[in-house]
């Protein structure tokens, strides 16, 4: 008693189908053997599924039927059809629910079926509770037993409620997405590889969701004959064809598919339901909870207190959660949303509210995404903030705000410190331009986002870049600041640490010096930036190989360092670094190990061990130890500056690359060749997937 025909179109899932086979028919004992529901997103394709597997093992069976459970009245008129088709002797006159009942006595002393229920979201469904007649039955639901099989298709991933041992019906890979697409939409992409391309762009934005590609398929043969033309439409008319309902599939469109699961939420739970309007402008591949609760202070105020109190929180999403809207990981903390549904959630919405939710998403970001991250817990909530705001601030309908320009300049920073260069140019260069359109070219907001933008071309290599924009700059400073303003002398350094890198020594020695004549004079001998100035200065001279004047300078700068800001200051370090440094290359290896000693143990101290300038120190030592041919301290230092950049850094970091490298030249000195190309494999194969990615 199946209402269906085979779909002859049925694609992928043979593992999925012979695993769900091998659990019906498993004859070790588990908790709810024999009943089986299958749970997943609307249009993953559960119904499907549970019909391809009738008609594959049916030969397994002496009997097979199919009921819905969309109401409780489809239920039982289902159980009657069975009554019926099986010729159940019922008493006359029985109410739906005796026979519900005579069925499901027939069913517990016959053997070799299989029931399938179709759609079974709403569990209340099978309560027997509701009815105005004597409780008879505990739960609509047959006694599983050996070779007495129910497979529930359900929406609600709490399947242990149905109760049902839960299946998940996962998305489809994107080899079994092309191949329902190319299969249904009869177009052929094996000569054609522009097709072939644009059918793999087609199931990416689908989200490789079964549903979306039979209905494109669909919409691709009766009208648009092509997968790049159909691209194109969908690009530009996306809301329309979500809603659109090809002739011969069933009623409802990709849009109405979650739409009727989000009314349902929203009459249940309506906090829950604005909660999940906001999360349909954040991550898709997982919100963090913390990152909501770090910019609580944006949100509206029926979202902040869902939030805000645990109890109300797991209500929301656990309503959310059975209608497979989206996914709670406990564990993790993290809620993942199908990039489809967030597409459909926002094409709901009205102009007013589509601008209201991306101002909100622009302030939570500006509010969670910590400011400074000058220590490592700060350092690490930036890395795993990164991913949160990079979806919403890159979205090209946000907020073209002070406020998006801002968030985006800061995570455009950090993630330039972080190595993230290209994730940082993109940032930087919307912000520059949302800048521009706001304050125009002059305005001082303007000139600094230009100058983060330099910074990140600098990063990247990109020096021609860089010192363009920086050139740029420093002329406009001039003229809008004058010559003698700190801003100004602050772009006239960095334009020259710009030419230093590409070797221009001449240009940009000319233009320390002028910084460091007008310090002196407009701050003074004695001023933090003024012995800032000298020490850039002292590094050119050392690149331009005049060493004794480095170094002559760079003594003069420890020396004040430590008498205004004294030893421990951050920044006296510095001058003693690059002192050692400068001792280094002047073949001062005792007095540079000395001061570099002195450096590390000052950073662990006040820093701590795990601060990158305390593992810089410690990495600068190492190399002087080599240098002195002290292999094994050398080999100490190294190790564990490798271990903690892998663990706070991360394994792909240019850092990390450089420590490994470096680890991998004293190994060669300690004749230990095997385990130093083994580490040189690791850094030329990430450079080459660095350089293969830009």
């Amino acid at each position: 008693m199946v209402p269906y025909e085979r779909n002859q179109h049925f694609a992928g899932r043979d593992a999925f189908l012979k695993q769900l086979f091998n659990k019906f028919w498993d004859p070790s004992p588990a908790r709810y053997q024999g009943r089986l529901a299958l749970y997943g997103l609307g249009g993953i394709g559960k119904t499907q599924v549970a019909l391809e597997f009738i008609y594959r093992y049916q030969s397994s069976y002496n009997r097979i039927y199919w009921i819905s459970a969309v109401s409780q009245e489809s239920l039982l008129d289902g159980y009657e059809k069975i009554a019926k088709r099986a010729e159940i002797n019922i008493p006359p006159d029985s109410e739906p629910i005796e026979i519900a009942d005579c069925v499901l006595s027939w069913l517990r002393k016959t053997q070799n079926w299989l029931l399938v229920i179709d759609n079974l979201d709403d569990i209340e469904v099978l309560s027997t509770g509701n009815l105005n007649i004597q409780n008879i039955i505990e739960t609509l639901l047959p006694q599983p037993g050996p070779q007495q099989h129910t497979l529930i298709t359900t929406r609600n991933a709490h399947a242990d409620n149905i109760p049902a041992q839960g299946v998940e019906v996962s998305l489809f890979d994107k080899s079994e997405s092309i191949e329902l697409l190319v299969s249904l939409s009869n177009i052929s992409v094996s000569s054609e590889p522009t097709e072939l391309e644009c059918a793999e762009k087609i199931v990416h934005e689908l989200g490789y969701l079964p549903l979306a590609i039979v209905q494109a398929a669909a919409y691709i043969k009766e009208v648009t004959k092509g997968f790049g033309s159909f691209l194109e439409q969908y690009h530009s008319h996306r809301s329309d064809l979500h809603r659109w309902i090809p002739q011969g599939l069933r009623p409802y469109s990709v849009a109405t598919t979650w739409s009727m699961s989000f009314e349902v939420v929203r009459a249940r739970n309506p906090q829950g339901a604005e909660l999940f309007q906001l999360l349909s402008f954040l991550n898709p591949d997982g919100v963090r909870i913390d990152f909501l609760q770090s910019g609580i202070e944006a949100l509206q105020n029926d979202v902040r207190q869902v939030l805000s109190n645990q109890i109300d929180m797991a209500k929301a999403l656990i309503e959310l959660e059975k209608f497979s809207l989206l996914k709670w990981d406990r564990r993790a903390q993290t809620l993942l949303i199908h990039r489809l549904v967030q597409a459909v959630v926002k094409d709901e919405m009205s102009d007013t509210d589509l601008a209201t939710f991306r101002n909100i998403v622009v302030d939570l970001c500006y509010r969670a995404f910590p400011e400074q991250w000058d220590d490592v817990d700060k350092f690490v909530v930036c890395r795993a903030y990164a991913s949160q705001v990079m979806t919403p601030l890159l979205d090209i309908r946000a907020a073209q705000t002070d406020k998006a320009a801002h968030a985006m300049s800061r995570v455009g920073g950090f993630l330039r410190e972080d190595g993230k260069f290209r994730d940082s140019e993109q940032l930087s260069v919307r912000s520059l331009k949302i800048l521009r359109d706001i304050h125009g070219n002059d305005h001082l907001c303007t000139l600094r986002s230009m100058d983060n933008l330099a910074s990140t071309y600098w990063n990247q290599g990109k020096l021609e870049a860089a010192a363009t924009l920086q050139e740029e700059v420093l002329q406009k400073s001039k003229q809008i600041l004058g010559i003698d303003h700190p801003d100004t002398l602050t772009s006239m350094s960095n334009l020259a640490s710009t030419y230093w890198h590409q070797g221009k020594m001449g240009e940009a020695a000319t233009l320390q010096e002028e910084v460091l004549q007008k310090s002196k004079r407009i701050l003074g001998i004695d001023h933090p930036d003024t012995l800032t100035s000298m020490d850039n200065l002292a590094s050119t001279y050392c690149d331009q190989g005049k060493m004794e004047e480095a170094a002559t300078l760079q003594e003069e700068v420890l020396q004040k360092s430590k008498q205004i800001l004294g030893i421990d200051h951050p920044d006296t370090l510095t001058s003693m670094s690059n002192l050692a440094s400068t001792y280094w290359h002047q073949g001062k290896m005792g007095e540079a190990a000395t001061l570099q000693e002195e450096v590390l143990q000052k950073r662990k101290q006040i820093l701590g061990i795990d601060h990158p300038d305390t593992l810089t120190s410690m990495n600068n030592l190492a190399s002087t130890y080599s240098d002195q041919g002290k292999m094994g301290e050398a080999a100490t230092l190294q190790e564990e500056v490798l271990q903690k950049r892998k663990q706070i850094l991360g394994h792909d970091h240019p850092d990390t690359l450089c420590s490994m490298s470096n680890l991998a030249s004293i190994y060669l000195g300690q004749r230990r060749t095997e385990e130093a190309a083994m580490l040189q494999e690791v850094v030329d194969k990430i450079t080459r997937q660095e350089q293969g990615h830009s």
